[in-house]
Order: structure tokens, then C-alpha cells, then sequence
């Protein structure tokens, strides 16, 4: 447009948004008013293709040029702006639309104890750095940029020395050859270590070798809107996004991550993990802890959707799972190697479709994994609002101090087991369509256990043993008929105590220990031969046992099963007030008492038919 007319006002604040600025020549009905050059001002991009501007505290502000067009080695340039900002903290280094490349990555180090440095692009998808050399990445120049104070602390918990308020947002990172820049480490995109108020917001990462974000001893961390595709790329694996040993009241939210360039294709790479709390072997005894994990989607992982692992004494405390979305991977949630993790939370999450990984250790998928032989060292965890389907085993639980509530477990080929566990409560939850061969909805294989299981419903069972085995105690669950009539009809098996259930099989408690069976309600049709199936088994060993109030009716099967049986062996059982119907009237048909001093009094319903 070229223009006949510029108007100019003494007072701009007096503008409403009507006033024609400028005319064009030739037609007067185009023109710019205010109001539309205000719309244009804060829509307009603030810098050209390729330019990089500097802000500094001094009240300068620099302009350096770019090639930015992917190919070229834009280092130089870059390093140089960041030189500029660093001598006069705070400051803010601004890179316009572009493709920067770099041969190598840059250290960024301010002095300890200084503050204040942003730098952004203009969004992840129109500022791009790219690892573009055409060799191996030389030692402190894998990670695109790296943030760490010039001087390191010591020890390396002492704030008073660490670097503050260091934000990076709105740019996009890419490898165009993970495999050839790949040395003893692969590239990454930022890493922050020894910082206190850190942020990466709006950040995107496309094949980076190994990590792409990364906090180290970091205290009231973000990292926010943090996209990853076929991240870790290369090498043995790593997170996507890590938070290391040492950090502190950090959040990594609203994230897209994953694990392959392709969805719904998993990586080839066992050990790549979309989201990793992480001690390393040389951090020493730091506690990383007050960790939320929130509204992420993760996906497409040879390892886990989330890993808490520990190659030291240091402890992982307070950390929160929350809202999001795990599929396609191996784990949904696992821990690894010697930890002392406490007070964790892994509440309201959705786990799907994971499938073990060629070349993994396991062979088998885990919706959640905590596998310590020694439970103390997982203590106080809450699992609780959680939706796990299509996994081989839903939970291996090897904790202390657990409440497991409100979860539902669909098409799990093994529910919750637990192998090492102490004082878990397992409440209020639902499998549908769970259990194999030889494989429980829920399975407790400690010794002594201490494992308290109630309010579940369990429906469409596929498993050939028992849903409920080993646990100390089973109140008011429903075990629902199994998903075929032709699978066994031992709903619970060595459970000592089971009250207030109603269930489509029978009960076995273990022996050499007094049974509480009482008012449960037991129904199914058997398809057995006769008296192969009672609705209460109790073993030659258990002694002082006590079955009351119990309603079983077994009248439906195709050949008489006892209602209770005590086998040879048992003695001083107390059976009151149960009611028993069996396919064959009769006391001898519904009640079978081989053991010694047996006290019964019950009810036969069909005594006399």
C-alpha cells in the first residue's frame, strides 16, 4: 500500500481505535486505524529470519545475524550472544525464526550466585536448533544447551552458591544424525544443574540421541507443554525427560512424549524411558524429592512411561504420579535398583496397552512394577484412581506401608502380586476380565503375610487358580461366575480369614492356621464331578477354626458337592449358623466332617426335599 495521507494526533492516548492513520492513494475505503495497527504490532514477529537479539541489565540491546538455514554452523554466533548476556545478568537472548545449527553444544555458565536469564525462540516449530557437524560430539558439547554455575558447588547441596531464575522457552531441538554424532554420550537438548527457579515451558525435541531435558540438583523446577518424539534415539536409553538426583519441589506437566517417530510403533530400545526421576552412581547420598509428575501423555517406549530409579543411597521422597496417560510401553510405572523411596503417590492415571520389549530383562509387561526384595525400601505409597488395561501383569507390588484403593484392572492377565510385601491394603477396586493359567487377580506369596483385601469386584475371571490366593484377610468382595463355566471354582484359596463376600466359588483356607469363614454367600453351578469342589475346604492341618453364618447354595451342579467339607486332621472346628444346599438332600450331601472335635449346628435347606 502506498499512502496519500498520515495523521498524527498530539495525545496517542486519546486514540478509541477509529482513527485512520493512513489512506491509500488510489482507493480511500483501505486504510489502517489505530486499532488495526495495534493488532498487527502484537501479531508481528519481533525479529527477522536468522536474528538473534541480547537484552542485557545494562540497557543495551544487541542484534547479531544467523544463517539459520540448517546447514551452516551457527555456534560461533550463538555463543557469542550468550556471552554477551551472561556479563551483564539479568538479561533475555531472543532467537528469531530460523534453523540454527550448531556443530556442537555450548556450556552456559554464569558466576554462582547470579540470576535472571531467558532465553526463547518465537515457538518450537519456527526456532529450531539442530545438531548438524559431521562427527562425534566432543566432550561438553553433547547437550545443545547446558546451564551450570562457573564454579561448582560444594557440597552440592549449598544454595547459598547455586545460579537462579534460568528459563527456557518456545524452541524446537532436532538431531539430523543421532547416529553419527553419538560418542561416549549421545546429544541432548537442555540441561540445568545447581539452579534454583528453573524452567523449559513450550519446548519440542525430535531425535535427540539420549535425554532431552534434564534437572540436576534443582530446586522449584517446571518443565511444561515439553514435546518429545523418538526421544532417546540411539544408544542404551535414558528418559525423555529426567529430573535428577538432588532436585527439589520440581513439576514436569502437560508434556507430549514419545518414544518412536511413528505413534502407536514402539521403540527398539529397552532401556528408553519417557519420564525418569533419577540417582545416578556418582550423585552420592542427594534426596531428590517433593516430585509431581502430572497430565502428561506417554507413549510408544521400549522401557517405562515413568521410571524411579536409584543406583545409590539417596532417596526419592514425595513424588506424585498424577492424570496421565501411559500407553504402549513396557511399564507403565516401574522402579529399579536400590532405593529408599517414600511417600509416593500414583493416583488417577491411565495405563494401556503395554507389551514387553525385545531384548528387556523382563519378558513380560507391568502396569506398575516396584520390585524389591526388600519392601522398607519402598515405603508409604498410595496407589489409588488408576486404570490398567491390557497388561500382562497389572501391579508387582513389593512395598511397605500400602494403600492400593479404587483402581480398575481390565484384561490383565495377572492382577496385583505381591512377592515381598508388608502391611498392604488392597480396597475398593474392580478386575474385569483378569487372571491365566495359574494366574490371580490378586496373589500375596510373602511369608506371614500381612496383606488386607476388601470391597473388590471381580467379574469375567479368565484364571484357572483361584482370583484372590495368600492374602491374610478377604472382606465383602464379590468374585463374580468365571469368564468360562469349564474353569476351576476355587475363588479364594489360603486366605486364613474371609468375611461378608459373595461369591461364584469356593474358599480354601491354608492349613496350620485358624480359618475365620464367616458370613459369606457361595453359589455357582460346578461342572465337576462329585465332591471335588466343596464351597468351604478346610484342611487336614488347621485347628480352632471358625465357619458361621455362611449362605452356600451348590444345588445347581451337575453332581452333589458338599457345602462344607473338613478333611482328617482338622480338629476343634466351631460350624454355627450356616445354611447349606446341596444338589442331594440330605445332612451327609451338604456336610462332610472328617475332622475331631467338630461343634456343628446349622441349617439344611433342602434336608427333607
Amino acid at each position: 500500500m502506498t499512502t496519500s495521507r498520515v495523521t498524527t494526533w498530539p495525545n496517542h492516548t486519546t486514540l478509541d481505535g477509529t482513527e485512520v492513520i493512513a489512506v491509500d492513494h488510489a482507493n480511500t475505503n483501505k486504510s489502517v486505524t489505530s486499532s488495526s495497527l495495534r493488532v498487527y504490532m502484537g501479531s508481528a514477529p519481533s525479529l527477522k529470519w536468522g536474528q538473534i537479539s541480547v537484552s542485557t541489565s545494562d540497557g543495551l540491546l544487541s542484534l547479531v545475524q544467523a544463517t539459520a538455514d540448517g546447514a551452516a554452523d551457527d555456534r560461533s554466533i550463538i555463543l557469542g550472544a550468550l556471552t554477551t548476556a551472561l556479563a551483564n545478568l539479568p538479561a533475555i537472548v531472543e532467537f528469531g525464526p530460523g534453523k540454527f545449527g550448531i556443530s556442537g553444544g555450548i556450556e552456559i555458565k554464569p558466576a554462582q550466585t547470579h540470576k535472571g536469564l531467558m532465553i526463547k525462540g518465537q515457538g518450537p516449530n519456527i526456532t529450531k536448533i539442530i545438531f548438524n557437524g559431521d562427527g562425534e560430539l566432543v566432550s561438553t558439547q553433547y547437550i545443545a544447551f547446558k546451564v551450570i554455575p562457573s564454579t561448582i558447588p560444594s557440597p552440592a547441596n549449598d544454595y547459598t552458591k547455586y545460579v537462579q531464575d534460568i528459563y527456557f522457552r518456545d524452541i524446537g531441538f532436532f538431531d539430523d544424525d543421532p547416529v553419527l554424532h553419538a560418542s561416549s554420550e549421545e546429544s541432548h537438548a537442555i540441561s540445568m544443574q545447581y539452579v534454583i527457579n528453573a524452567g523449559i515451558v513450550n519446548c519440542d525435541a525430535t531425535d535427540i540421541g539420549d535425554e532431552a531435558f534434564n534437572f540436576t540438583f534443582v530446586d522449584n523446577g517446571i518443565m511444561s507443554k515439553l514435546k518429545c518424539t523418538n526421544v532417546p534415539s540411539v544408544g542404551s536409553g535414558g528418559g525423555a525427560i529426567t529430573v535428577q538426583h538432588g532436585s527439589s519441589n520440581v513439576t514436569v506437566e502437560g508434556c507430549q512424549v514419545r518414544g518412536s517417530n511413528t505413534p502407536g510403533t514402539k521403540s527398539t530400545i529397552p532401556g528408553g524411558h519417557g519420564i525418569h526421576l533419577e540417582h545416578t552412581s556418582s550423585s552420592g547420598n542427594f534426596d531428590s524429592k517433593n516430585i509431581t509428575v502430572s497430565n502428561n501423555n506417554v507413549s510408544d517406549f521400549g522401557g517405562a512411561a515413568f521410571k524411579i530409579g536409584s543406583n545409590t543411597t539417596g532417596s526419592h521422597r514425595n513424588v506424585v504420579a498424577s492424570s496421565n496417560n501411559f500407553t504402549n510401553c513396557q511399564y507403565g510405572v516401574i522402579q529399579t535398583g536400590v532405593n529408599n523411596i517414600k511417600d509416593t503417590s500414583i493416583v488417577g492415571n491411565v495405563i494401556t496397552n503395554m507389551s514387553a520389549t525385545a531384548g528387556a530383562s523382563d519378558t513380560v509387561s507391568y502396569g506398575i512394577k516396584f520390585s524389591s526384595t526388600t519392601p522398607a525400601q519402598v515405603k508409604n505409597t498410595t496407589i489409588s484412581g488408576n486404570t490398567i488395561t491390557d497388561v500382562d501383569t497389572a501391579a508387582l507390588l513389593n512395598i511397605e506401608t500400602a494403600t492400593v484403593s479404587s483402581n480398575t484392572y481390565n484384561n490383565c492377565t495377572r492382577g496385583i502380586h505381591i512377592t515381598h510385601g508388608l502391611n498392604i491394603n488392597i480396597s475398593s477396586s474392580t478386575f474385569d476380565g483378569c487372571g491365566g493359567t495359574n494366574l490371580e487377580e490378586v496373589e500375596d506369596t510373602t511369608t506371614s503375610t500381612t496383606t488386607i483385601v476388601s470391597g473388590l469386584l471381580i467379574k469375567n475371571s479368565n484364571t484357572t487358580s483361584a482370583s484372590v490366593k495368600g492374602v491374610a484377610s478377604l472382606d465383602s468382595t464379590t468374585v463374580g461366575p468365571r469368564s468360562s463355566a469349564t474353569l476351576p471354582e476355587n475363588c479364594v484359596f489360603s486366605v486364613s480369614e474371609v468375611t461378608n463376600c459373595n461369591l461364584a466359588g469356593g474358599i480354601r483356607p491354608p492349613g496350620n492356621t485358624p480359618a475365620k469363614i464367616c458370613n459369606n454367600t457361595i453359589a455357582w453351578n460346578d461342572l465337576g464331578g462329585a465332591d471335588t469342589t466343596p464351597g468351604i475346604l478346610l484342611l487336614g492341618t488347621s485347628n480352632n477354626s471358625v465357619i458361621s453364618g455362611n449362605q452356600i447354595d451348590l444345588s445347581g451342579s451337575n453332581s452333589n458337592q458338599y457345602g462344607i467339607e473338613i478333611l482328617t486332621g482338622s480338629t476343634d472346628t466351631l460350624v454355627v449358623g450356616n445354611n447349606l444346599k446341596s444338589k442331594t438332600a440330605g445332612l451327609s450331601n451338604a456336610f462332610n466332617d472328617d475332622g475331631t472335635g467338630t461343634i456343628a449346628n446349622f441349617t439344611i435347606a433342602n434336608l427333607s426335599s
